[in-house]
């Protein structure tokens, strides 16, 4: 049986060390180590060896933090050969500092020898202690790190690896270095890009080019597809602007110097063919457009033409609009052409498209994730950075520094930099005149009115010579666009909102104009076109004072109906102020759009207010939105509902007092009570009987509950309980939806038994520990059942920590028909049942009235009644069980009291509305004539799926405040 590596370590490694005078309490045995490579440190982990280095056992043995031997161990059946000796030495030459021997055994033979002259030696403790190579050891390492690339391909890899470190060194960005091109964290690969990328990796083309214009992610793709190849095939990367001779001498020098610098291209290459007998070296090489060579073209023919045949692909990127010079010149196809893997029929290359919507907003969850953005995002910066990722970036850079609330146009500090930024993008000699170039042609456009200009007048005004140029740079980095129209060429801006800030900022200067001048040039102006587009603009980044010029009348009366709604609410509905639009405990915020044109409100809602946020915001509009997928901003502003109203006559002519009462507050009214949402807080019985209802809508089987006819035989049940429940099914929800959507990006295969059970176990863990998971799914019924379960269960925290208590009684009827709900129990259990269920209703009506109406609490008819004395007479023998309550004062008592009575007990005189009960007489103040099919039939206030018999209480408290609702309108009416 052969020795295992442990076994060798154990049984002729420690043996052997002791042979030679060291106490095993004076070395440390490191089975992990670092050698030192070019630019970077590499970690020989012998867990792992097997990938990595491709030794079987490495063990750097130290003293005291001196790095003294490397021991090479291998099976005992293998013989040790000179290679094996060789690796060891080379690990000895790498570690930092050197250490000055190497052992190899497999367990029969050890022999040492010395790092400096691989000669073998038999040394004891002292000798090696002491022992000082006493010379330059840059020739050793230089040799050691040629054996190293040459021992392994895996070694190949590791060298590969840090080269594309050191390239991509200016271009790799992380969150300490946001401004630089390519994070990680937030690059998408596109699925199409590396569908045929594999594709040209099958073929026997030797170039893949990608291709598109300035701003739209070439750069990334590339740094991209060089870090996911890096971990499976051989690796190099370059920026093309950087070369200075051709691309083979480049890669050799880049080998020599890490290695040996007599090796030429040559020669280089002809040991790679040794070393790439399974994976191609993929040489990527980004921009070339930019490579200041004029024999570039011809240079990357000649490099394709003999790497055709070797295991050597070459991965370059280009912008569209030079691509065609590559391919040929004067009609001729060039060398490099030919060798040019076609992602479509007959056209050389890959023309990179925006990203996809479903790429897109992958890519958005990562831009949220990466700067910590949560809030909205416009559908007009999804619109224009899905063609541009430039701007994508530049939006979130601004709303993290600016700790924006949500993600749109409006941000003047975005088209600030990204003016600045585009500027950057054009070469330092160019920047002034493109600059001139820009502000020019925005001002042809504003003095026009047109989106182009043809090229001749642009270069007109500009006063180029005929020899002289537009600078190309602009067309490059997608900021111009020139195209045909009729006879000549028109140039316009490749995203128009850029020319519409220059108009507004740079050209016209509105931000820098007073009020008062600002005020009279916008009477004076015919607004159209180009100009009417950059006073959109203009008034989405403006201050107040310039915004109050063109939105003045409409402003006021938005600032009225805003103030009228918060006072109401603060005044007669502190405790429903959440239930109201836009839901909110704080402050409250008016949203509307505004027709510039149609000079009218033509949309309107609430928002939450954020603190330093202006209270009435206005969105720019030409027209109607209604159906415009685009005009999302007003909802961006978090505004649950927009609306609009005839009677407000586009805010021109409104009587905000009647506007904001009739169709705000009441109508808000009326639509909670209708569904039953009013604040339940201090409703004990009500609340109890939604947690009754909903745990048996979630967690059922959670509790054994069955029969809803029985619910106390599963009672008490904690509330802790129920809430760690409801953490759970969150948690497994969005833990089943990731694990979903892992399996179908790897094929749509299904979770397995083992997959749900580590979903079940990672659920049960965020449960417990409250630990936060940010949602990517919603469930809107779900979702809103559990929230009104947790509300519930708060309510009735106030009280207990446990459900212990029940609405209805348990069945106690077995026997006979049950065609009625009332028919699971007896005559005499739900003659007993009705009174206590009149007290439940009595209870929770009384306080569900103070609690969300508290200066109209008297204008409800039987709270108006209260402290009374309601007698409840219950009639045996009828079927359905008939009974009247008979409200009464309370003549003196100072709170409520509810009675059971038999029909013998009581006597009503009807002329006097007296009634007589054990001697006492009492005032009647209405009576309630009433069966228990009226309690128990055809509820209008359903629970989110749950049977009606936990709805009982809800159905008679929110119907006896309907029917008294309209006098406490009517009273609310005067009071305003």
């Amino acid at each position: 049986m052969p020795y295992s590596e442990e076994d060798i370590k154990q049984k002729f490694v420690l043996p052997y060390l002791q042979s030679i005078g060291f106490e095993l309490n004076e070395l440390t045995l490191e089975k992990g180590f670092r050698i030192r490579f070019p630019n970077r440190t590499f970690r020989v982990d012998t867990a792992k060896e097997i990938t990595s280095a491709g030794a079987r056992l490495d063990i750097l043995v130290t003293r005291n933090g001196k790095n003294l031997f490397i021991v090479e161990a291998k099976i005992d059946s293998q013989e040790l050969t000179d290679g094996d000796r060789d690796q060891a030495i080379t690990y000895c030459r790498l570690v930092d500092p050197m250490a000055p021997f190497a052992i190899v055994t497999n367990g029969r033979t050890t022999k040492m020898y010395r790092s400096l002259d691989k000669e073998e030696v038999g040394i004891k403790k002292d000798a090696i202690i002491k022992y000082d190579p006493g010379k330059d050891l840059q020739d050793l390492y230089s040799e050691a790190l040629e054996h190293f690339i040459g021992y392994s391909p895996e070694n190949f890899l590791t060298f590969c690896g840090s080269q594309i470190d050191q390239a991509m060194t200016t271009l790799m960005g992380s969150s300490e270095e946001p401004h630089k091109k390519f994070i990680p964290e937030v690059f998408v690969s596109s699925r199409r890009l590396s569908s045929e990328i594999a594709r040209f990796l099958e073929s026997d083309k030797a170039v893949f080019a990608i291709i598109g214009e300035s701003g739209i992610g070439k750069t990334c793709a590339m740094c991209g597809l060089s870090g996911v190849f890096r971990r499976t095939h051989p690796v190099l990367f370059y920026r093309a602007r950087n070369f200075i001779t051709d691309i083979p001498d480049t890669i050799a020098s880049d080998f020599n110097w890490a290695f040996s610098p007599q090796s030429s291209a040559i020669t280089l290459f002809k040991k790679l063919d040794r070393l790439l007998t399974d994976k191609p070296l993929l040489v990527f090489v980004d921009a070339v457009d930019e490579w200041e060579n004029q024999l570039k073209v011809e240079i990357l023919g000649d490099f394709a033409r003999h790497i055709k045949g070797r295991n050597i692909r070459l991965i370059l990127s280009c912008r569209g609009e030079p691509w065609p010079q590559f391919l040929n010149s004067r009609g001729i196809p060039s060398d490099l052409s030919t060798h040019i893997f076609a992602a479509e029929e007959g056209k050389p290359g890959f023309q990179l498209a925006p990203i996809d919507p479903g790429e897109f907003t992958q890519l958005l969850r990562q831009y949220r994730k990466f700067y910590g953005f949560t809030g909205p995002i416009d559908a007009e910066v999804v619109k224009e950075c899905r063609q541009s990722p430039f701007l994508l970036r530049i939006c979130f850079e601004v709303a993290k520094q600016h700790k924006a609330p949500r993600l749109s146009l409006t941000i003047r500090e975005i088209f600030d930099e990204y003016f600045d930024r585009i500027l950057e993008r054009v070469s330092a000699r160019d920047v002034n005149a493109a600059r001139r170039v820009l502000l020019i042609l925005a001002r042809l456009q504003l003095e026009k009115n047109q989106e182009v200009t043809s090229e001749s007048v642009l270069r007109s005004t500009l006063g180029l010579r005929f020899d002289e140029e537009i600078p190309q740079a602009l067309f490059d980095a997608s900021i111009l666009e020139k195209n045909p129209l009729g006879s000549e060429f028109h140039v316009g801006f490749y995203f128009r909102k850029l020319r519409d800030y220059l108009v507004a900022f740079h050209v016209e200067r509105w931000d820098k104009q007073n009020t008062d001048d600002f005020r009279q040039s916008w009477r004076e102006t015919f607004w159209s076109g180009v100009r009417l587009q950059a006073a959109l603009l203009f008034y989405q980044l403006a201050n107040v004072e310039k915004k109050k010029v063109i939105d003045g009348p409409y402003r006021a009366s938005a600032e009225a109906y805003l103030d009228l709604y918060d006072s109401i609410l603060q005044q007669h509905f502190p405790n429903l102020r959440k239930r109201f639009l836009p839901h909110t405990a704080g402050a409250i915020g008016f949203v509307a759009v505004l027709d510039l044109l149609g000079g009218r409100v033509v949309a309107y809602g609430f928002t939450v207010n954020e603190p330093g946020e202006e209270r009435v915001k206005f969105v720019p509009s030409l027209g109607n939105i209604w159906g415009k997928r685009e005009a999302d901003l007003p909802f961006l502003y978090e505004t649950p509902v927009l609306q609009y109203r005839s009677s407000t006559d586009g805010f021109n002519n409104i009587d905000v007092r009647q506007e904001v009462v009739e169709n705000e507050i009441l109508d808000q009214i009326r639509a909670l009570v209708r569904v039953g949402a009013l604040n339940e807080f201090c409703c004990y019985y009500l609340s109890l009987e939604k947690v009754l209802g909903l745990i048996f809508v979630l967690q059922k089987d959670c509790y054994g509950l069955r029969n809803i006819h029985a619910i106390s035989q599963c009672l008490p049940i904690q509330i802790n309980q129920i809430e760690l429940q409801i953490r759970y099914s969150r948690a497994y929800r969005e833990l089943e939806h990731r694990a979903r959507q892992q399996k179908l990006a790897k094929g749509n295969d299904p979770l397995t038994f083992e997959d749900i059970q580590h979903i079940q176990q990672q659920a049960r863990d965020i449960a417990t520990n409250s630990a936060p998971l940010p949602s990517t799914i919603r469930n809107i019924p779900l979702d809103t059942a559990e929230l009104m379960l947790e509300e519930a269960l708060a309510a009735l925290r106030v009280s207990a920590n446990a459900v212990d208590d029940v609405i209805l009684p348990d069945q106690d009827n077995f026997s006979g028909s049950l065609r009625c709900v009332w028919d699971y129990w007896t005559e005499e259990t739900l003659a007993a049942w009705i009174p206590r269920f009149y007290e439940m209703f009595i209870s929770d009506y009384k306080h569900i009235v103070e609690q969300n109406f508290p200066t109209l609490k008297h204008y409800f008819e039987l709270y108006s009644q209260m402290p009374g004395a309601f007698f409840v007479v219950v009639h045996p023998g009828t079927n359905p069980l008939k009974f009247e309550v008979y409200t009464c004062a309370s003549n003196g008592a100072e709170v409520n009291s509810v009675i059971r009575c038999q029909p013998s007990d009581i006597q009503y005189f009807s002329t006097t509305r007296v009634l007589a009960w054990k001697g006492q007489q009492f005032m009647v103040r209405g009576i309630w004539y009433a069966s228990v099919e009226s309690i128990m039939c055809s509820p209008n206030y359903h629970l989110l799926g749950a049977p009606r018999e936990f709805v009982f209480l809800r159905q008679q408290v929110y119907t006896r405040i309907q029917r008294e609702l309209p006098i406490v309108c009517d009273a609310l009416r005067q009071m305003i």
